[in-house]
C-alpha cells in the first residue's frame, strides 16, 4: 500500500508536526487491522428497518447487530461504552464528563439498490480500495474514529475535554437516532460530524419530501421503480396493458433511430401472462449528488411519451412525468433556483408505485437557501392539479447554516489546508448530516472531491468501477484507503486543536 506525500511545513508547530507524522505512521502500520474491521462492518447489512424492531433495537436486527459489533470493538480497546436505548451507541476516551467533544457518524446504510457489479455486503478489497455498501457512507469514517481514539490511547495523550464517539442507526432515513439521544440524554458540548464532504460543510439545504399522485391508466398505473426517496433508482418497469407486442417493438425501433442512447437503456419483454413489459435501466446514486446518474422513471416516461403508444390518462401521466423529471435541479417542474451561497436546488423522484386510480411518485427536494417552503409546495400543487393529481408533504427539514467566520470553521479549514496543501473554502451540501439535529455541531470530512488539487494525493474512482457508479448511495460504492489515511491524520490534528480552542 502507498503512503501519503510529505506534508508541507506551513503553520504546523513542532509538536503538531510530530503528532501528524506519528499519526500517519501509526495508521499505516495498522491499516491491515483497520481493513479487516471495516470489511467486517460492511458485511453486516445494516439497513434501517423500524417496521421490524427487536429487543434493544428499534431499527431492526441488522442495525442492532452492527451496534453490537462496534461496541465489542470499543470494549476490546478498553473504552467505556454507552447504549442509548438502541437508537445509537457510543464510547468514551477516558472518563465521561460534561463539555465533551463527540465525533458523530452512523452505521446504518441505504438499501443496495440495482446495478451492482460486486456483492454489496461481501466487501471486495482491490488496489487499495474497499467496495461495498456503506464502505464510504459512513462505515469507513466510523471505523477511523475508533482507530483514532485507539491511537491517542497508545500515545497516552491527555485531552482537556472528555472525548467520545457516537454512532447513529437511522441517519439515512429520518435521523430519529440522534434526535432521541439529544432529547433523552442531552446534546454533546461540541459535536464534530464525520459524515460530510471536505473541507468544511457550513450549509445544508432545507429538505422537503412529498408524495405526488397523478391519475393514470393501466400502463402508468403499473409503474414500479425504486425503494426509497433517498436514492436515485436503478430500474423501472411498466406493463404495456392492451398494447400488442409487435406494435410496441416497432415503436421502440423507431425511437432507437432518433435516440439510440435512450433506446439502449430500454428492454421489451413479456410477463408470465403474456403482457408486454417495458424495463428501463438507469444509473443509481445519491439524490444530493445527482450529476452522472440516470433516473429510470424519467427514461420510461420519456420513451412512452415519445413513442405515442399511450392514450388518455396514461398519455397525460407519461408526458407530465417526462417533463417534471427532466433535469437534476427542478427545471422541468418549475423549481429551479440557484444562489451564490448554497448553489442549486435539487429535485428527484426516488420511487414510483401504483396508487388507486394512478401512480405515486416519492419526491425528494433540496431547496436553495433563497427558496421558501410555501413557494415550493405551491408550485408542486399547481403542477399536480394541472393533470388532476394531488401532492402531500410528508416531511420538511430546515436548512443548516454556520457562518464561514465561525472560529471552529476557520480552525478546521486551517487543518485541511495545512495537511492537504490547499487554500480551500467552505462547501454547501444538498444532503443532510446529524448536524441538523445536534445543536452547535460542525461538519468535517471524510469525503474528498477527486477534482481538488492538493499536495496529498486525492484518489478518485478506480478504473475497475464503471463510470457513473461508485457513489455513496449508488451501485459499487467504494472508499480509498489512501484517502482514509489522510482523513486519519487530519482528524488527529483537528481533535487536538479543537480541544485547545474550546479550553
Amino acid at each position: 500500500m502507498t503512503t501519503a506525500k510529505t506534508i508541507p511545513n506551513q503553520a504546523l508547530t513542532d509538536d503538531e508536526r510530530t503528532l501528524v507524522d506519528t499519526a500517519q505512521r501509526w495508521f499505516v502500520d495498522h491499516r491491515d487491522e483497520y481493513l479487516d474491521t471495516l470489511c467486517a462492518a460492511v458485511r453486516i447489512p445494516s439497513v434501517t428497518d423500524p417496521d421490524h424492531p427487536v429487543e434493544h433495537g428499534p431499527y431492526g436486527r441488522a442495525v442492532r447487530d452492527v451496534f453490537d459489533f462496534a461496541l465489542g470493538k470499543a470494549r476490546d480497546a478498553g473504552f467505556a461504552t454507552d447504549d442509548y436505548d438502541g437508537h445509537a451507541v457510543g464510547y468514551w476516551y477516558g472518563e465521561r464528563g460534561d463539555k465533551d467533544i463527540a465525533l458523530v457518524s452512523h452505521l446504518d446504510v441505504v438499501k443496495p439498490g440495482d446495478g451492482w457489479t460486486f456483492e454489496p455486503f461481501e466487501p471486495v478489497v482491490r488496489d487499495g480500495y474497499v467496495i461495498g455498501r456503506g464502505a464510504s457512507d459512513n462505515k469507513g469514517a466510523a471505523i477511523v474514529d475508533l482507530f483514532l481514539l485507539r491511537f491517542f490511547k497508545e500515545l497516552g495523550h491527555e485531552f482537556k475535554h472528555p472525548v467520545r464517539v457516537i454512532y447513529g442507526g437511522d441517519e439515512e432515513e429520518e435521523m430519529t437516532d440522534l434526535q432521541y439521544v439529544v432529547a433523552h440524554y442531552g446534546a454533546p458540548y461540541q459535536a464534530v460530524i464525520t459524515d460530510s464532504p471536505y473541507p468544511v460543510n457550513t450549509i445544508q439545504k432545507a429538505r422537503l419530501y412529498a408524495d405526488l399522485t397523478l391519475p393514470a391508466g393501466p400502463v402508468l398505473g403499473s409503474l414500479e421503480s425504486g425503494y426509497s426517496r433517498f436514492q436515485i433508482p436503478g430500474t423501472a418497469s411498466v406493463d404495456l396493458v392492451g398494447i400488442p407486442y409487435d406494435r410496441a417493438a416497432a415503436a421502440l425501433a423507431q425511437l432507437a433511430a432518433t435516440d439510440a442512447e435512450l433506446a439502449g437503456r430500454l428492454h421489451l419483454g413479456v410477463a408470465n401472462d403474456g403482457t408486454p413489459t417495458l424495463t428501463a435501466e438507469g444509473v443509481t446514486g445519491h439524490p444530493a449528488f445527482p450529476e452522472g446518474t440516470v433516473n429510470p422513471i424519467l427514461l420510461i416516461a420519456t420513451a412512452l411519451d415519445r413513442t405515442g403508444l399511450l392514450a388518455g390518462a396514461d398519455a397525460a401521466a407519461a408526458h407530465a412525468i417526462a417533463t417534471w423529471l427532466d433535469g437534476y435541479y427542478g427545471e422541468g417542474i418549475g423549481l429551479y433556483r440557484r444562489d451564490e451561497e448554497s448553489g442549486t436546488s435539487f429535485f428527484n423522484a426516488g420511487a414510483a408505485h401504483p396508487a388507486p386510480g394512478g401512480v405515486k411518485l416519492e419526491l425528494s427536494i433540496r431547496l436553495a437557501i433563497t427558496q421558501m417552503r410555501d413557494e415550493v409546495e405551491s408550485t408542486l400543487a399547481e403542477r399536480a392539479a394541472e393533470v388532476g393529481g394531488h401532492v402531500e408533504t410528508v416531511f420538511f427539514g430546515d436548512a443548516y447554516y454556520v457562518p464561514k467566520t465561525d472560529p471552529r470553521v476557520q480552525l478546521l479549514l486551517g487543518v485541511f489546508d495545512e495537511i492537504m496543501g490547499t487554500h480551500a473554502d467552505t462547501v454547501a451540501l444538498a444532503s443532510g448530516t446529524h448536524a441538523r439535529v445536534i445543536p452547535n455541531a460542525v461538519n468535517f470530512g471524510p469525503g474528498f472531491s477527486e477534482h481538488e488539487r492538493t499536495v496529498r494525493p486525492i484518489v478518485g474512482r478506480p478504473d475497475f468501477i464503471e463510470e457513473g457508479k461508485g457513489g455513496s448511495h449508488g451501485a459499487d460504492e467504494w472508499v480509498s484507503l489512501d484517502n482514509l489515511t489522510s482523513t486519519f491524520v487530519m482528524y488527529a490534528l483537528a481533535l487536538t486543536r479543537l480541544d485547545a480552542y474550546l479550553d
